[in-house]
């Protein structure tokens, strides 16, 4: 004899910020929290970051949907938003008194999290007279192959090369699909490092979830400012 369903699954909708465009989910289940809380105890960024993935494909209603297609910054605002309806509007982060270094345990409300603007940009960057390179945000499936963040230099080149969608010159542009993975690393590896730091500056415009943080320490009272920024500060 077949269990009793205990739960309906109730479904609500998000739109994506970087297209505008609805998408239906249900909340997770204690299975995916379980594969979630593996994932992030292991501290290994590439396997949390496919976990995260992974949750969003298994919780959304749409046909088409892939998380993995989607902005980083999509998956960010989207997975906190999954999160709020699955475990709770808030989420308890702790962070040190900048006077005492006491650790504070702050409660933020995920709700009062926003990305700013979150429109897609594209640029082209110019590194010579000849050559040009055309940025986009890169996707989120080619973010959960670099491992540590950008702390090394390798993975600051996958990051970059992973918001490349051509490579013009004056006779010819060469798109993705134009271009295997080693030939893109031999070009970034070519560069200089003036031209390197072109490519990189696109980075820094990627939105983000963020939110200011105001706190009086509880050891020695000082009022403390912070800003949250990336979904790892909020979920931490």
């Amino acid at each position: 004899m077949a269990l009793p369903k205990i739960n309906s699954n109730p479904e609500f909708n998000v739109v994506v910020p970087s297209t505008g465009e609805s998408v239906s989910f249900r909340p997770y289940l204690v299975k995916e929290e379980k594969v979630l809380m593996l994932a992030f105890e292991s501290k290994d960024t590439a396997q949390a970051a496919k976990a995260i993935g992974n949750t969003l494909n298994a919780c959304a209603q749409d046909d088409g949907f892939n998380a993995f297609k989607c902005t980083t910054y999509d998956v960010e605002y989207l997975f906190t938003a999954l999160r709020t309806k699955s475990v709770g509007e808030t989420s308890n982060v702790i962070l040190k008194c900048s006077e005492c270094e006491t650790k504070n345990d702050i409660v933020v409300n995920l709700d009062d999290v926003n990305l700013g603007d979150s429109s897609l940009k594209r640029e082209s960057v110019k590194l010579t007279d000849e050559i040009s390179v055309d940025m986009a945000y890169p996707q989120y499936g080619e973010m959960t192959k670099i491992t540590s963040e950008g702390e090394t230099l390798q993975d600051g080149i996958k990051m970059i090369g992973a918001c490349i969608e051509a490579i013009n010159t004056d006779e010819q542009s060469y798109g993705r699909e134009d271009f295997k993975a080693a030939e893109l690393e031999e070009f970034m590896e070519s560069l200089t490092t003036e031209q390197f730091k072109r490519l990189s500056g696109f980075l820094k415009d990627i939105p983000t979830l963020k939110h200011d943080v105001e706190f009086k320490c509880v050891n020695c009272g000082h009022e403390n400012n912070y800003t949250l920024s990336g979904m790892n500060d909020f979920l931490s």
